[in-house]
């Protein structure tokens, strides 16, 4: 007790003379206009988190070096240390790396988890005192800081108690700040719950108090695809009216909700956010997998994280996002549409046929496929639907499972041409795709069978994006071939350097072959529908193929000639079909892909 009086009497004795030394210096908050003119001097902040090496033998310097050439002007980083110099230690020489790449730094720091025992804060405050206060004294003035974060996400869902004891030291620390006379502005996480908070009740409005006392405000999001980020523009715009602050967004990057980096970029340059993304490179603090789950077992889509472990990015776009992002003037967005960003990525389609080939069959009772198929394709009739949903999805509900135990995957096919073009298809469209989003038996959503209007063609794959599914969409266009002459030779007319493809192909107007060229441009895989027959299917999937991505065909009827050229084509192109007839068990197992080199 003895000694632990003596430490407190040294720490006061401390506190009571750094006190002394900074009262010249000590400052009230900014004013508004202040703020807003270090957001001019600083500009746009596109910056990381997670500067973490990918292994031993990167170093720091070069993840900071890898950082810069995405695009990135600042890192936020938790300083470690035990004491105020070895924290002062650790961030010079983050400070002087970073400044080699011409990155500024938002250091966080880390004594709000001094306060680990409420019956002990009488005690600790002190300590926390002396620590802030000379870390802070020790960097005024340094322009290589973009501000300080004195506490990253304090609690906000434990219990009250918690919450308004957090808010309270949160509130010192804030004064503490001031006192040091930090020429960089104050700032805390205190918002990390954008879906839903309870703006009405005591703890949220403490916390808003407390929010009111910081030089700029910052938050963390990652949910700006949900409700079309309806939640996040709503946080964004309850900072900005507190008093019309610059405000940064210090977490964000959540592929696997749809948050990605087009999402969240598309808000925050319309609003006028700064943000750093979370993680560089996927590395040993395995956030490649969403919260609560292991790398160990797979996962779909990187969750965090620009890089793969060797540097590449996990989407050249995003990293041309970053490069391009700006505060967009009034009236402008740099966003495209769900329908156009959230299209998945060539890796990412093609990670989900590694389940081998499909060998697919049309109907629309599973119990009806012949043995031997691994797919089948049904119809989910939009007419049904609009009589009564539940009866539709409880169908497609039994539908699955029967496919399941026959070892099939669905591909449910939403609309056909026979629909038309209904304003209520989007509704429809999204309700079945939302509800089964994450049923392991569809392999792929078949939105419309021969779309007829490109406006359609858009505002149903917007739909069908916001749904985050787990599963690839597509639509299958209408396409014709021209009548070739007798004798024509298809495979030389397709030789290098000679014109032949899509020239050949036949629309019932320039209409429809816009309609055709929008709906493969928005599809996760090529689909067609063509008669069963080498020409046909062989030269509409040639040009297919073109997109670099996995190509479905549809066969319909019976093979015209020799039916085992057709699936040799298939084989050597590797592409996934579905037939209306049945080809037979035997030929279906003799059916393989096979591998293709550049000398085939």
């Amino acid at each position: 007790m003895k000694r632990t009086n003596l430490l407190l009497a040294l720490v006061t004795g401390a506190v009571l003379l750094l006190s002394a030394c900074t009262s010249q210096t000590a400052r009230d908050q900014w004013p508004v206009q202040k703020a807003l003119e270090w957001e001019k001097e600083i500009g746009v902040i596109k910056g990381a988190n997670g500067y973490y090496m990918v292994n031993p033998a990167k170093s720091s310097g070069e993840v900071l070096q890898k950082m810069s050439g995405l695009g990135f002007n600042s890192v936020r980083a938790w300083i470690g240390g035990e004491t105020a110099q070895s924290q002062i230690e650790a961030l010079e020489k983050l400070l002087d790396a970073a400044d080699d790449y011409g990155m500024t730094v938002s250091p966080v720091l880390t004594i709000g988890g001094k306060f680990k025992d409420p019956a002990q804060d009488a005690e600790t405050e002190p300590i926390a005192e002396e620590m802030l206060k000379t870390i802070l004294s020790h960097f005024r003035g340094d322009k290589r800081i973009a501000f300080w974060d004195l506490w990253n996400e304090p609690p906000y869902n434990p219990n009250k108690a918690d919450v308004l004891r957090a808010m309270d030291l949160l509130e010192k620390m804030v004064l503490w700040g001031r006192e040091a006379g930090t020429t960089q502005p104050l700032t805390s996480s205190i918002f990390w719950d954008i879906v839903k908070p309870d703006r009405s009740s005591e703890v949220f409005q403490r916390r808003l108090e407390v929010e009111r006392m910081m030089d700029i405000h910052n938050y963390h999001d990652y949910s700006e695809a949900e409700e079309d980020g309806k939640y996040s523009r709503e946080m964004i715009r309850l900072l900005k009216e507190l008093d019309g602050r610059p405000v940064v967004c210090t977490e964000c990057l959540n592929r696997q909700n749809g948050s990605g980096i087009e999402r969240a970029l598309s808000i925050f340059a319309e609003e006028q956010v700064h943000f750093y993304v979370w993680g560089v490179y996927a590395n040993d603090r395995n956030w490649s997998t969403r919260w609560r789950k292991s790398e160990f077992d797979p996962y779909a889509r990187m969750f965090h994280n620009m890089l793969y472990a060797d540097g590449d990015p996990c989407s050249p776009q995003e990293v041309q996002w970053i490069k391009d992002f700006h505060f967009c003037e009034p009236g402008e967005t740099m966003d495209p549409g769900i329908e156009v960003t959230d299209r998945w990525q060539r890796d990412r389609v093609w990670k989900r046929m590694a389940l081998g080939p499909v060998k697919g069959y049309v109907s629309d009772s599973p119990q009806a496929v012949p043995a031997g198929y691994n797919s089948v394709k049904v119809n989910v009739r939009y007419s049904d639907w609009k009589k009564d949903r539940e009866a539709v999805c409880t169908n497609l509900k039994n539908t699955l499972k029967a496919a399941a135990d026959k070892g099939c995957l669905v591909v449910p096919t939403l609309l056909t041409q026979q629909d038309g073009h209904d304003p209520e298809h989007a509704g429809y469209v999204r309700d079945i795709i939302h509800t089964f989003a994450h049923a392991r038996e569809v392999f792929a959503w078949d939105i419309y069978d021969h779309p007829t209007d490109s406006a359609a063609v858009r505002t149903l794959f917007k739909a069908a994006r916001g749904c985050q599914s787990a599963h690839p969409l597509f639509m299958v266009p209408a396409i014709g071939l021209e009548e070739f002459p007798e004798g024509f030779d298809y495979k030389a007319a397709m030789v290098h350097g000679k014109t032949a493809g899509w020239e050949h192909f036949h629309f019932a107007d320039k209409k429809m072959e816009q309609v055709c060229s929008l709906a493969w441009n928005l599809s996760d895989v090529i689909a067609y529908d063509s008669p069963f027959a080498l020409e046909s299917a062989g030269w509409i999937g040639a040009v297919a193929r073109r997109y670099g991505r996995p190509v479905f065909a549809f066969l319909q009827g019976k093979a015209a000639g020799d039916r085992n050229a057709v699936l040799d084509l298939l084989s050597r192109t590797q592409l996934y079909w579905w037939t209306t007839e049945n080809l037979g068990a035997a030929q279906l197992a003799a059916f393989r892909f096979q591998p293709v080199t550049d000398w085939d």
